[in-house]
């Protein structure tokens, strides 16, 4: 008789890393689960589950670093690291943190990707400098207040961040910096980090200083995104950085929440970015004179995307333009579904149907799903 006969069937090995990798959304349940099938699945399970620790309090960070201290060959898995604890309270009301835990974590030496958030993002240069990888190659600082329910927030001091030569001098091999919800306080620095091609600034006041200034080197940087309260609030910040960045700059995205009619930031100041090939444009004043200038200084633009209820640009206009070859290479485009008169109205059909023909004779992709669904 075959003594296996009847046994379940056993998975290759070699199998178990193609299976994990077949899906980008285990969660750690998932993982605990796997990891028990059997000890094959233990090592790889273990690989996964610490490569990118979240943490959410600090209780969390205590558990984890009493772990890499029993077993320091863990520390080797960590790549990445999301710290956005909460201070918690015991029966006395008195707050209980634990920093030294969190010093510990943000101090291995694998890191390559930090994200502070929460507690962590007031005054968020004190915890920057436990950082010790030299290695660290994204950075990125959110101060969203937590929500509690029922619309409110928790108090929190708050979150800001001083950047000063010292700091920058830490993070020579950052290839990405992203800075959220946050005050910014920009102290003239002289250190470059040469590596960085990636910038986000999403809902930031800056108080202090220019974005410019963040490095002395921005010959590297190739993606820009700005999303601003208003226009005002970013526009000079933009046109000193691109006059440092706009020869090498691919991508540019500038979002605007707040509605006004501002000058805009692509006029006869703006310098020439002839290696641009995205350009995202939401919640702007834009006008014929704004797409003669992108036209002028963006020629090689491949996508283009101009969005909000500000865009004071006809379907003639947009025809003529297209039509024009302003920019030869475009391949996607993006308009509204209306012109800003003011008040902003929709196109009819006829005035639609004027922009699709107008891209389907310079073999354009029209992206916006309104115009070709109503039309």
């Amino acid at each position: 008789m075959d003594p296996h006969a009847g046994s379940l069937p056993r998975i290759v090995d070699d199998l178990i890393p193609l299976i994990l990798d077949s899906n980008n959304h285990w969660w750690p349940c998932d993982y605990l689960r796997l990891s028990l099938i059997s000890p094959e699945w233990l090592a790889p399970v273990r690989k996964r589950l610490y490569t990118c620790p979240t943490i959410r309090s600090y209780r969390a960070c205590t558990l984890l670093a009493r772990t890499l201290s029993e077993r320091p060959e863990y520390s080797a898995l960590i790549r990445e690291m999301d710290l956005r604890p909460f201070a918690e309270y015991n029966s006395g009301g008195i707050a209980c943190y634990d920093m030294e835990s969190v010093k510990l974590l943000l101090g291995l030496d694998s890191l390559r990707s930090v994200t502070l958030g929460a507690d962590l993002a007031v005054r968020a240069e004190r915890f920057l400098s436990w950082i010790n990888s030299t290695s660290l190659e994204e950075l990125h600082v959110d101060g969203k207040q937590r929500r509690l329910g029922y619309g409110c927030s928790r108090y929190q001091q708050p979150a800001s961040l001083t950047w000063d030569h010292e700091l920058c001098g830490r993070f020579t091999k950052l290839t990405s910096l992203r800075l959220s919800n946050i005050e910014l306080h920009i102290l003239p620095s002289a250190s470059p980090i040469p590596q960085l091609t990636e910038l986000n600034v999403e809902r930031v006041e800056v108080l202090v200083g220019h974005l410019h200034q963040l490095s002395s080197d921005w010959s590297s940087l190739r993606h820009l995104s700005i999303e601003a309260r208003c226009t005002s609030d970013f526009d000079r910040h933009i046109r000193l950085l691109l006059s440092h960045c706009g020869p090498s700059l691919e991508s540019l995205h500038y979002d605007v929440r707040d509605v006004h009619l501002d000058e805009a930031i692509f006029h006869d100041s703006l310098v020439s970015c002839p290696a641009l090939r995205e350009l995202r444009l939401n919640g702007l004043d834009v006008n014929l004179g704004t797409l003669s200038s992108i036209g002028q200084r963006c020629g090689n633009l491949e996508q283009l995307s101009v969005e909000g209820r500000v865009v004071r640009v006809t379907s003639n206009e947009w025809a003529a333009f297209i039509g024009s070859g302003a920019l030869p290479s475009l391949q996607h485009l993006k308009t509204p579904p209306g012109t800003h008169a003011p008040p902003f109205s929709y196109w009819s059909e006829a005035m639609g149907r004027q922009v699709i023909d107008a891209c389907a004779a310079r073999g354009i992709k029209l992206a916006n799903v309104f115009l070709r669904s109503h039309l």
